[in-house]
């Protein structure tokens, strides 16, 4: 899955550069193309960071922070906003392949940091809809306190999932 989702968001990113590219240019102009997305440094870093948000895993050397700097331009210019490396995910929709990642990773750190986290945030690490997980904050499945589930609950919940790095 991280190969996946890098390669697709590399050749958007790709597709998305040379569109913009070729309209600045005259009609008989060529494109170079490139020969393969996995060669790229956004391939690279969507990759890393989404084996992170599957997963929990780090490569050596690399923090969260660093994802998410090397991250924001990208998803500015594919998703469009003012993303900031705080409440970054509040902005990334979790619907799109790059938002999903980025929400799944931020919320990841904000557990291990022991900060509380969204229904949202909860529901795309744990495969959940959000609405699932806000059914069962309302069963009194998962305790939550204006609207936040605090680290210790999440924790507790993604590994009895068995979510992968809990």
């Amino acid at each position: 899955m991280p190969e996946q989702v890098a390669e697709e968001i590399a050749n958007n990113a790709i597709d998305h550069v040379a569109s913009l590219t070729m309209s600045l240019l005259t009609f008989d102009a060529q494109p170079h193309a490139v020969d393969d997305p996995r060669c790229t440094s956004i391939y690279s870093e969507v990759r890393k960071f989404t084996y992170y948000a599957t997963r929990g895993v780090l490569f050596e050397g690399d923090s969260v922070h660093e994802y998410m700097i090397s991250l924001i331009p990208l998803y500015q210019s594919v998703c469009g906003g003012d993303a900031a490396v705080d409440g970054i995910s509040e902005d990334a929709d979790p619907e799109t392949p790059l938002g999903l990642v980025i929400c799944a990773g931020l919320a990841r750190d904000r557990i291990a940091r022991g900060e509380a986290v969204s229904a949202v945030e909860l529901a795309v690490l744990s495969d959940l809809s959000d609405r699932q997980v806000r059914q069962l904050i309302r069963d009194g499945e998962i305790a939550a306190r204006g609207g936040k589930i605090s680290a210790k609950t999440a924790h507790r919940f993604l590994m009895t999932r068995k979510v992968p790095g809990f």
